[in-house]
């Protein structure tokens, strides 16, 4: 794995540029000795090589540990660097040093600055013998060092340096990122304020296994104060839960605090792992509808929430909290008929931001019949039948109106009547040009639920709308017929071709006195026929007929016919009976029934003579003596009764008597 690194080591510009006997900081513990500087000008010419003594504290004299000899040959320069490899814990990638390049620009100048600041990278410094790593030394003593060009009177006297490790500022990891294209996650981490690492290296576990080094690829780069290093792990797999920690160095190898273990998941915010296989199953039984669907890589997944609408654009809202290992939820106390669309969002471990699915719909249909309206109500109007009815059933989605003619079959006349929100009464006008007030109609209603099912009729109610009421016909002919005082008025039954007719009205009408005027009045028939007997003898009267409709309409009059009544004959009386008293004869008898206003005239004869005129009596007698019969006489009498008109009656029975 290609890794990069170089350590810049700032403080060599603290270096002495001429030769002094001074003491500076040019000696620096590391993690596996104390680094000496030698200076930033190679060895050659007349300075041959650099000598590094040492002294421990307490002690007085320096004692020479190592020699620092020029550099003459490139392959030499190459070998030098390449023993930094063994001085670092952490990786130390060579091939990114151009070393033709950096052996022919510092021999050429003499000095390693003119290299910038690669020059002061521990490979380079190395490479040209100007740095040595002392290893012959002991944890925690104190040591100094001398440091003399040989052949000149270069000197250079180190400050005391422990063998200890220096603290060095902690890194901190603060964000992180999988590309499943790349397959790589990258860790994102930070070191501010003094003696700020150079390097840091990621550690992982799966699980709760052991924790190893991954190796990863590290940049870095310098923003103000800090160092912001990228750490690549391409051993990373797709969609696993994954621990790291870092641990830093410095330039010398000191180990920097190790930073809390972060929980990370490999997973890419363009391909998360989301609900597959979702299948929807509505249950119309149940009024559910069952979610059924598959999670893989379950363990980098903290919690399902499913979402609910039934509107596939807005107003969803959370039905279910659901773990990563459940595959199933049923989704109780839906409505019939109603599309409900869901959705998944999913909320994964060391992730803020959740994923959510595509949207998923159906809806179930119920086979329930719904109940029929209640309270239905129908009323006829000029304009037609308004019908009132009351729904007391839910999940409906309108009703359908049925009309019928008086013994015919229902038929539907209505498209559907959409319910109303929180509506419980309806009412519709039925103001079809099809409707005849000359009929009563039917009517019944059947509810919609919203699966479309179509329930039992309703009552049926009965109306007659009050437009295009038909005319009865009048009687066609009107005949009169008087006997014994009665006039008989017939005319045509108009009831018998016309079923609307149910009746007649008669009107009677007597002319007043001296005027072409008439007083009427009404007579209702529910026959063809009227015997008027309430007549008066010598009275002029009228008679017209009018049809009557159920329908509350009548026909135009018929013709008028006239008749004046002469007299009515009246009946004669009855039981005529003849007795012998001193007196005379008397003679008794009954009234005809009904005649009132009579008077008797009293007929007697003998036999073979002509009948002779007695006497006439008022109407209230039914008695009288005869008392001018001759003794010994046989006679014969009879009465008739005498209307006012003077119209006589026929004879009553005979009674004989001999006296």
């Amino acid at each position: 794995m290609k890794t990069f690194c170089t350590a810049i080591l700032f403080f060599l510009a603290c270096l002495p540029a001429y030769p002094q006997q001074a003491t500076y900081r040019a000696a620096r513990p590391g993690a596996k000795g104390i680094f000496v500087i030698a200076g930033h000008e190679i060895a050659g010419g007349k300075r041959s090589a650099y000598r590094i003594e040492r002294r421990t504290r307490g002690e007085a004299d320096f004692k020479q540990v190592a020699l620092l000899e020029a550099v003459a040959m490139p392959e030499a320069f190459r070998l030098n660097m390449a023993r930094t490899e063994q001085w670092l814990p952490y990786p130390v990638d060579l091939t990114v040093f151009k070393t033709d390049s950096i052996w022919r620009k510092v021999r050429a100048a003499g000095r390693v600055n003119v290299l910038k600041n690669i020059g002061f990278s521990i490979p380079v410094m190395a490479g040209f013998n100007l740095l040595w790593l002392d290893t012959e030394v002991t944890p925690g003593q104190v040591y100094q060092y001398r440091i003399t060009g040989v052949g000149d009177n270069y000197s250079l006297l180190s400050e005391e340096v422990k063998f200890a490790p220096e603290p060095v500022a902690p890194a901190r990891i603060h964000g992180h990122f999988y590309d499943s294209v790349r397959k790589t996650l990258s860790l994102s981490a930070y070191a501010t304020g003094q003696h700020k690492p150079v390097w840091i290296e990621a550690w992982r576990s799966e699980e709760k296994g052991k924790f190893t080094n991954v190796r990863a690829d590290v940049t870095f780069r310098t923003v103000k104060d800090s160092l912001k290093f990228t750490l690549l792990d391409t051993t990373a797999v797709p969609r696993r839960l994954y621990r790291y920690f870092i641990r830093s160095y410095d330039a010398y190898g000191n180990t920097g605090p190790v930073t809390d273990t972060l929980s990370i998941a490999s997973l890419d915010p363009v391909q998360m792992p989301l609900p597959d296989r979702v299948s929807l199953q509505p249950d119309s039984l149940k009024g559910s509808i069952a979610l059924a669907w598959t999670l893989a890589h379950a363990p980098v997944i903290k919690m399902l929430r499913l979402y609910r609408s039934t509107n596939s654009v807005n107003g969803f809202e959370p039905v279910a909290e659901l773990s990563p290992t459940q595959t199933r939820f049923t989704d109780e106390g839906l409505k019939p008929a109603t599309p409900y669309f869901y959705y998944f969002e999913v909320e994964y471990k060391t992730l803020n931001q959740p994923g959510r699915s595509i949207t998923y719909s159906t809806a179930y249909k119920s086979g329930r019949l719904p109940f029929p309206p209640v309270e239905v109500t129908a009323a006829g109007h000029k304009e037609g039948v308004t019908l009132g009815w009351q729904n007391r059933e839910n999940e409906l989605k309108g009703f359908h109106l049925y009309r019928a003619e008086t013994g015919g079959p229902f038929e539907l006349i209505t498209g559907l009547i959409p319910i109303r929100d929180t509506a419980t009464v309806y009412s519709f006008k039925d103001t079809s040009p099809a409707l005849s007030g000359g009929k009563f109609y039917q009517y019944a209603l059947k509810a919609v639920s919203t699966s479309f099912v179509e329930g039992r009729f309703s009552d049926t109610v009965s109306a007659r709308p009050l437009k295009n009421i038909p005319v009865p016909k009048p009687p066609g002919e009107v005949d009169l017929n008087t006997t014994d005082g009665k006039t008989w008025v017939s005319w045509d039954d108009v009831s018998a071709y016309d079923t609307y007719v149910t009746g007649y009205r008669l009107l009677r009408s007597r002319r007043l006195a001296g005027k072409d005027k008439y007083s009427t009045d009404t007579l209702f028939c529910p026959n063809n026929f009227y015997a008027d007997s309430l007549l008066q003898e010598g009275e002029t009267y009228r008679y017209t007929v009018v049809s009557l409709s159920y329908l509350g309409v009548q026909s135009a009059p018929s013709a008028s016919v006239f008749t004046t009544l002469q007299g009515r004959v009246p009946s004669p009386p009855a039981s005529l009976m003849a007795n012998a008293t001193p007196k005379g004869v008397q003679l008794t008898w009954e009234p005809p029934a009904g005649s009132p206003g009579l008077q008797y005239t009293v007929y007697r004869y003998e036999r073979g003579q002509k009948p002779l005129k007695l006497v006439t009596l008022a109407g209230n007698k039914d008695t009288y003596t005869d008392t001018k019969a001759l003794k010994g006489r046989h006679y014969f009498y009879y009465l008739r009764s005498l209307s006012p008109k003077a119209l006589e009656s026929d004879k009553s029975n005979e009674a004989g008597l001999r006296n």
